[in-house]
């Protein structure tokens, strides 16, 4: 009788710890760039369960069930290969995530204003708007195109903004519309984004737009003088 009593405790406590086996497992790892950097703040989700690396990229998910379970990384700017993780109760598995750099070409619009003038030519306002959703600093620049030819104009300049050009066009001396091309490039250094914009200058409708070979306005050089031809009469 006594014997017993003194196994009684022993026996419950081996029933305790017969109760309390692990049922999960844990997952563990680091998650970096192509560079092996740290990536800090990185999402990582398994079986429903989600937790953020810290300063050094380490993450830990602990009450992982066992079995086979799709693991997903998310972190703003990066790429990650979705894979899956086998837990075993009672054991830590290791798994670690590399993240590729992705690029959003900039976003611009750009717009001239006016689009059209009258064959004395004029002023122009270019004006362009830049942004890159990445973060990067674009670097824009501006260039004029004749004959598929692209030439850089004194404009260039860094960074997300509005920006605005004036050009003076000159006058058109031909009976024939000029077009005037200008192409705006926003680059990041990795992607870039390109827009265009015409302006046109009017040509002349009758030679009556230039009085007595006299120039036109200040906004271009001076047109020839264009007279109109007598009518020839027909001798008898």
């Amino acid at each position: 009788m006594k014997r017993a009593l003194w196994l009684a405790p022993w026996l419950l406590l081996l029933a305790a710890c017969g109760g309390s086996s692990v049922t999960t497992g844990t997952v563990t790892g680091r998650v970096s760039d192509t560079t092996g950097n740290a990536l800090v703040g990185a999402t990582v989700i398994i079986a429903g369960q989600s937790t953020t690396t810290d300063d050094l990229g380490d993450y830990t998910v602990t009450q992982v069930a066992p079995g086979t379970h799709s693991v997903a990384v998310a972190l703003t700017l990066y790429s990650f290969n979705a894979t899956n993780v086998s837990i075993v109760a009672g054991r830590t598995t290791s798994l670690n995530f590399t993240g590729t750099r992705t690029y959003t070409a900039p976003t611009m619009t750009f717009s001239a204003t006016p689009t059209s003038l009258s064959f004395d030519g004029g002023q122009v306002v270019l004006s362009i708007t830049v942004s890159d959703s990445d973060g990067d600093t674009p670097t824009l620049t501006l260039q004029t195109e004749s004959n598929g030819t692209l030439t850089e104009l004194s404009y260039t300049t860094t960074g997300s903004g509005t920006y605005t050009s004036t050009v003076t066009l000159p006058a058109n001396s031909t009976y024939a519309a000029m077009p005037y091309v200008y192409v705006a490039v926003a680059t990041d250094g990795t992607s870039s984004t390109t827009q265009s914009v015409t302006v046109t200058v009017a040509g002349l409708s009758s030679p009556t737009n230039v009085s007595n070979g006299t120039s036109v306005s200040s906004g271009g050089p001076p047109v020839p003088e264009i007279r109109r031809q007598p009518a020839h009469t027909a001798r008898p």
